[in-house]
């Protein structure tokens, strides 16, 4: 009996202990199908705006005052794609800016296209009597094209650092095939300091604020081991 008994003992935990290998190997199943077809990210769009795969969806993101009464809008792209056999969404990806005059309605926009990718912005202001924030000029560091060649535009890329003025009025590019802008902000009454990198290295570039031209740019060294 006691053998009997034992033997049906033993056959039970077999079973149950098979029941939840297949339990926990269902779950790590759909977790893992959750990852591979549901992953999303950001600041990565489509290098062929003509690609059928991608699905595209355009929309605008929230105004920000600039100088006196501009507006900034961001254009930001929403895509969905099949990357490496997975599924995936990419979003609040800023593709451009447009500047409104809020008493004439008038429009510009900073790029003359919607082909590149804003990774990021920096803006140099000075702080007024009432301790508001007013924009001198905005760094951008912007994605032209796909120079990695994985069919994206990502901070893999070749980076294009640019300035602008808070209105618009002027656009100038001050570093072509940078990797990343690491920093930027105001350093004095006219002077700017921006901080980036290239294939070289970390650098940092002096930025003339009134007439947006780039006066030093100087390889940031740490100190001597010796």
């Amino acid at each position: 009996m006691e053998t009997g008994f034992f033997r049906l003992l033993w056959r039970f935990n077999a079973i149950a202990i098979a029941a939840a290998a297949l339990l926990m190997l269902a779950f790590g199943s759909v977790i893992g199908f959750g990852l591979l077809f549901d992953r999303k990210t950001t600041r990565v769009v489509s290098a062929d705006p003509a690609d059928q795969s991608v699905e595209t969806i355009l929309r605008y993101g929230g105004p920000q005052r600039m100088s006196g009464s501009v507006l900034r809008i961001p254009l930001i792209k929403d895509q969905t794609y099949t990357y490496r056999l997975a599924s995936k969404g990419s979003r609040s990806n800023t593709i451009n800016f447009a500047f409104v005059k809020i008493d004439s309605g008038e429009t510009s926009w900073l790029l003359t296209d919607n082909r590149a990718l804003v990774l990021s912005h920096h803006i140099i202001a000075r702080t007024d009597e009432q301790d508001r924030r007013a924009p001198l000029a905005i760094v951008y560091a912007i994605v032209r094209a796909d120079t990695s060649g994985d069919g994206f535009l990502s901070a893999s890329d070749d980076v294009e650092i640019a300035v602008g003025l808070p209105d618009n009025s002027r656009f100038e590019v001050l570093v072509s095939g940078a990797k990343t802008l690491k920093w930027a902000d105001r350093a004095g009454e006219d002077r700017a300091m921006i901080v980036f990198a290239d294939a070289e290295g970390s650098k940092l570039a002096w930025l003339s604020i009134s007439d947006l031209s780039v006066t030093t740019v100087a390889p940031l060294i740490g100190p001597s081991s010796d």
